[in-house]
C-alpha cells in the first residue's frame, strides 16, 4: 500500500493532480487506514497510469475518462486519431506526443501502452503484478515485458516456496541461502543478455527506488533477501564481462 505522495512519485505525476481526480471522479477513493491516511493498491497505481497515458496523448480528463469507464475500443481508437490531428498542428514541444499517438494508433509503440492500458494478466500474482507496475515507471518496455513474460510463463518452484515461508525473524544464514537460490533461479530464467535499459536513472538508483517502493509487499527477511540476490546477479555479470 502506498501513501498519496508515494502514489504520485510513482506514476510520474503530483498530490495535487490525484486529489484533482479524485474530485472529477476519474480515479476511484482508497480505503484509509487506522491513521485515518490513505492507502493505495496497485489497481489504484494501474488506473491513474491509464489516465496519466491518455492525457499525455492529448485527450482532455473528461475524454479519457470516458473511453476508460465505457472500455470501448472504437471511442478510444477515434479519440486518439482526434488527438493526432490536433497534435500534429501544435507547437514544437508536443512533437514527442504526436509520435506517441501516431506510434500508438500504427501498433508500433504498443509495447509501452501494454502494461498500462490493460488489466493484470491471467495467473499473475497480485504482488507481482505491483512490481511490474513499478518496474513500468523506472525501465523501458521491453526490459518490463521481458520480465513479464518470465513471471507469466514460469511456474510456482521450491525456491518460491522457500522465499514466501522467510519468516522476519530468519536469521543471517536461512536470509543468505534464499538469496543464492533466488539468483540462480533469476540466472536460469532469464535471457542470456538480459535488458536492463532504464528510464534515465542509472541501474543502481533504479534497483533501489524498486526496494524503496515494494517494500510494503515483503517482510526485512524477503526484502533483504532480494537485495542480496541482486548483488549477486550484478557480481556475476560484472565477472562475466570482464
Amino acid at each position: 500500500m502506498w501513501s498519496t505522495k508515494q502514489l504520485a512519485d510513482l506514476a510520474g505525476t503530483t498530490t495535487k493532480a490525484i486529489r484533482y481526480y479524485h474530485r472529477a471522479q476519474l480515479l476511484d477513493e482508497p480505503e484509509r487506514g487506522h491513521n485515518g491516511y490513505k492507502q493505495y493498491r496497485a489497481q489504484h497505481l494501474l488506473q491513474l497510469l491509464r489516465i496519466r497515458r491518455l492525457t499525455e496523448l492529448g485527450l482532455s480528463p473528461a475524454s479519457a475518462a470516458s473511453a476508460l469507464e465505457n472500455d470501448n475500443s472504437s471511442e478510444l481508437y477515434e479519440a486518439l486519431t482526434a488527438a493526432e490531428r490536433e497534435l500534429t498542428a501544435a507547437i514544437d514541444k508536443f512533437n514527442a506526443m504526436r509520435e506517441d499517438v501516431r506510434g500508438a494508433l500504427a501498433g508500433r509503440s504498443f509495447g509501452d501502452l501494454a502494461l498500462q492500458l490493460s488489466d493484470k494478466p491471467p495467473g499473475l500474482s497480485e504482488k507481482d503484478f505491483a512490481v511490474l507496475l513499478v518496474m513500468s515507471r523506472l525501465f523501458d518496455a521491453e526490459t518490463v515485458l521481458t520480465f513479464q513474460e518470465i513471471l507469466h510463463s514460469s511456474p510456482r518452484t521450491p525456491v518460491d516456496e522457500a522465499f514466501d515461508a522467510l519468516s522476519p525473524n530468519a536469521d543471517r544464514k536461512e536470509r543468505e541461502a534464499v538469496a543464492e537460490m533466488l539468483a540462480e533461479q533469476t540466472r536460469t530464467r532469464t535471457p542470456e543478455n538480459p535488458p536492463y535499459s532504464t528510464r534515465g536513472q542509472g541501474l543502481a538508483e533504479a534497483v533501489e527506488i524498486m526496494e524503496k517502493s515494494i517494500a510494503h509487499l515483503y517482510n526485512d527477511a524477503q526484502i533483504e533477501a532480494i537485495r542480496r540476490s541482486w548483488e549477486l546477479l550484478r557480481a556475476q555479470k560484472t565477472a562475466s564481462d570482464t
